[in-house]
This record gives C-alpha cells, structure tokens and sequence, in this order.
C-alpha cells in the first residue's frame, strides 16, 4: 500500500472567485455559478463553503475579527420608512423619518456569519429554524447591560 502524501490545501481560484461574488451579496448557489462551478455543485453549496480550501481562505481573507466587525455592522441594520404625520394648509403632505430594526437584513448577516464559521449547517430546504427577532433582542439586552455595568 502506498502511503498519502502530505500535501498542503491551498484555495483555489474558484474558491476566491466564491468569495468574492458572496462579498458582493450574491446568493450562495449564484456565487458558485459565476465562479465556474456545475449546476450539481451550486445546489449543494456546502461541498464547496465546507470544503479545506475555501475555509483556509475564508480565515486568510476575512478572519475572526473582521468577521465580528461585518456581523457587529450587520446586527445593526436599520431601515427608514418615510411617514405622511399631517398636511400642511396648502395640501402640501408633512413627513416624518422613522427609523426602524431590519430584522431581515440582520437575520442574514447573522446566518450567513455563522454558517461560514461552521456554527450551523444549512438547512435543506433553505429555511432558518432560529427566531431571529427573539435571539437579536437578547443580545441587544446582553449588550445594553454591559454596557450598564461598565459605567
């Protein structure tokens, strides 16, 4: 029997490109597709985003840190909806700016952030099992306290 060579994993190009088209906040399948990968691969994106090579990237090109800062930022998604409160004598509609939680874009962020670390592993049929809404203001609640505590 032959003994395996100790051969070092190294990213591949296809791994960057995936990288670079997620960055660009492309699905996981279409991110795949535009890098070159088959039909059969992007709809099993976990082969690839699992994969040695794409992980050792993932810690060259991003890191635990700047993985913590985009997912802090992320967390923080807010979105602004534009309110008619009044009008003015002339008919003229007074607007108010409100600004509210993106739950949706947290969620995402949250989601993607810990599937790229390994935390958790995609569901099948690509549905989140975590009631986002709750876990967010938790931590929202865990942060104001400390921030309490700290002063």
């Amino acid at each position: 029997m032959g003994r395996k060579k100790n051969r070092k994993i190294e990213p591949k190009v296809k791994h960057k490109m995936v990288l670079k088209n997620l960055a660009t906040g492309m699905s996981k399948k279409d991110a795949l597709l535009k890098a070159g990968f088959s039909m059969s691969t992007a709809r099993q994106p976990k082969r690839v985003l699992e994969s040695k090579g794409f992980q050792k990237l993932l810690k060259r090109r991003i890191g635990d840190e700047g993985l913590i800062k985009t997912l802090k930022e992320g967390l923080k998604a807010t979105t602004t909806k534009v309110v008619v409160v009044g009008k003015y004598k002339d008919g003229t509609p007074i607007t108010k700016r409100i600004h509210q939680k993106d739950f949706s874009v947290r969620h995402k962020y949250l989601k993607t952030g810990l599937e790229l670390k390994g935390h958790i592993k995609e569901d099948p049929g690509n549905n989140s099992i975590i009631n986002i809404a709750v876990i967010l203001d938790k931590l929202e609640d865990e942060s104001n306290n400390r921030i309490i505590e700290n002063n």
